[in-house]
């Protein structure tokens, strides 16, 4: 009888051991939910294009962007490990685009969005991640984003304490656009700069537009963005943008 009664004992005992382990299992389990945190700041540059409203991943980002302004911060949005999160970009209640993409965790974007409407009523975007990491002292981060969707190839040079050609050759970014290489940023010396925009024309180069004055800040990140339409007016004309990334 004794050697029967320790047994059920603990028979008894290993079964509410296993219980307790499966409950601890589950505990675990759904607090080790991976979820990414992400931070994305939307840049509006298509031209002829109202107000939209972004949507990443079922999260509406914070109000409406009009053209040539951004969403001012950058959105945080969370996901789990899915590789792509859907995007939808809408106009008056209307999907003007709409597409997946790829986030990691703690990491920062920069949505530009680009072209007109058009006869296919759709837009188009460009999704890149920006480098906010210091490029040491006395140093400024640059890129250049051809988003003019009927301006010739460009090459941009920059006047200043670093003169240089900072692209040669830029194409509008079009559908399918070389995100890699685009997110890329040019370390340069801080500072006010003169921008000018050269197009060849047959066997002579000519500016098709001149900034006086761009400031390029210390430690800082900044996209430079032609924009605009080639014959465009009343806001739309031809011309150049810049977004310094916080």
């Amino acid at each position: 009888m004794i050697t029967r009664t320790m047994s059920l004992k603990t028979s008894a005992f290993v079964s509410l051991a296993a219980l307790s382990m499966t409950a601890c299992n589950k505990k675990n389990n759904d607090q080790g939910v991976s979820t990414k945190t992400s931070f994305i700041q939307v840049v509006h540059s298509a031209p002829k294009t109202g107000e939209l409203e972004v949507e990443i991943n079922g999260q509406k980002l914070s109000g409406k962007v009009a053209y040539l302004n951004s969403s001012g911060v950058y959105n945080r949005i969370k996901s789990d490990t899915a590789k792509e999160v859907p995007l939808k970009i809408s106009f008056n209640n209307t999907v003007v685009a709409e597409g997946k993409i790829s986030l990691a965790n703690n990491e920062y974007y920069s949505l530009f969005l680009h072209d007109t409407l058009g006869t296919g009523k759709k837009i188009k975007y460009a999704f890149l991640k920006d480098d906010l990491a210091a490029p040491g002292a006395g140093l400024a981060n640059v890129r250049f984003l051809h988003l003019s969707v009927d301006a010739p190839a460009a090459d941009i040079d920059l006047l200043g304490k670093d003169s240089i050609r900072l692209v040669t050759g830029a194409t509008y970014i079009g559908s399918t656009p070389d995100i890699a290489k685009l997110s890329a940023f040019t370390k340069i010396k801080a500072g006010d700069y003169r921008v000018k925009v050269k197009v060849k024309k047959g066997t002579k180069t000519e500016t098709i537009l001149e900034v006086p004055v761009v400031k390029l800040e210390a430690n800082k990140s900044t996209t430079l963005c032609l924009r605009g339409l080639t014959k465009g007016m009343g806001g739309y004309e031809l011309g150049m943008h810049t977004w310094q990334h916080k």
